[in-house]
């Protein structure tokens, strides 16, 4: 989570050529996006394949959290498994007084529908979770958009050398047609939790 563009900015080796546009449109707001991460992130986020997650939240006293502490890398207020905690109360009523040093209540949130992911590593935005931002208010932002994939955990085809973003797209499209659709795999809220928060789902 990031309190402003220019705090995102400094966690992002490229934003690719929609990313502005939809930070512009979206932030502060449920949208995650998927970008190559700079070389000089140290954090412990996992297995990321050298990406990060990045999102402004729409509230308040979030925004004012992390204009203090700088980007805080999270998990969604829940046990693995759980639905997300909307409220302090529940929250704690999951997680309890000794894993979580502090609570800070800023109320009930406003809607418990996620935010929707989208990568930004190809040439072409994918939305690898739908949420609360629809394709369709993507689509007016970068024109095309591929929508979540529903045949298992593959990445697309990185664009080929002279190839257009809609002739790419166009070939992933063609495809994923081709091929049946299973169940959609589950993604995370973020690219990995802080590891005191994997620690704690763990237990």
């Amino acid at each position: 989570l990031v309190g402003s563009t220019r705090a995102a900015m400094a966690l992002v080796d490229d934003l690719g050529r929609f990313g502005r546009d939809l930070m512009d449109e979206f932030w502060p707001g449920p949208l995650t996006l998927v970008c190559a991460a700079t070389p000089s992130l140290s954090w412990d986020l996992g297995d990321t394949k050298g990406t990060v997650a990045v999102r402004m939240p729409m509230d308040p006293v979030a925004l004012d959290l992390l204009k203090e502490t700088g980007p805080m890398a999270v998990s969604s207020a829940n046990r693995s498994g759980s639905p997300a905690a909307t409220t302090a109360v529940e929250a704690i009523e999951q997680l309890g007084e000794d894993a979580v040093a502090v609570y800070l209540d800023g109320g009930a949130t406003e809607s418990s529908v996620p935010s929707t992911i989208v990568d930004l590593t190809y040439a072409v935005p994918r939305v690898l979770r739908n949420g609360a931002i629809p394709i369709e208010k993507l689509r007016e932002v970068c024109g095309t958009v591929i929508g979540e994939l529903r045949k298992g955990p593959q990445r697309p085809t990185p664009r080929k050398a002279g190839e257009t973003g809609e002739e790419a797209a166009a070939a992933e499209e063609a495809s994923a047609a081709e091929s049946p659709a299973p169940e959609t795999r589950p993604v995370a809220e973020e690219a990995a939790p802080a590891p005191e928060a994997a620690d704690r789902d763990r237990d």
